[in-house]
């Protein structure tokens, strides 16, 4: 599957008509049972990018918040798993990961994005209880 083919399917799949989704610039787009998500295409490269907004930093917790996400990113990384980030602003926790798509077919991909979905759900009810982040609206 090429990034065109992933994209309309994506669009189809989300109720959008064909060509919805420009493979050359970032789209968002609401999963069921995710927070917003933002994905992007490095079409060189055979991924796409799926983002997670989780919520702002609170500021009052940044240093443990930023000692939180960077702990779990050291895990994940070993594990190959999603990670955080934080959106150029600074302020913004992301629940990410790149997903191959050149070798799989869209059902595959489709349901790695509901995990990630459901995943991202789950880390940031976790940071919200522990007021490490603001959720977003």
């Amino acid at each position: 599957m090429n990034a065109h083919e992933l994209a309309n399917a994506l669009a189809a799949q989300l109720g959008r008509p064909p060509g919805s989704f420009d493979v050359n610039r970032p789209f968002r787009a609401r999963i069921e049972g995710g927070p917003p998500a933002e994905f992007g295409f490095l079409s060189g490269y055979g991924l796409l990018q799926v983002a997670f907004a989780l919520g702002a930093v609170n500021s009052g917790q940044r240093l443990p918040a930023l000692g939180a996400l960077a702990l779990a990113n050291g895990h994940a990384g070993e594990q190959g798993l999603p990670h955080f980030a934080l959106t150029p602003d600074r302020e913004t926790v992301v629940f990410c990961r790149s997903l191959a798509y050149e070798a799989h077919g869209f059902q595959t991909v489709w349901q790695d994005i509901q995990s990630l979905a459901q995943a991202a759900q789950v880390a940031r009810s976790e940071l919200v209880s522990r007021q490490l982040i603001h959720p977003l609206p």
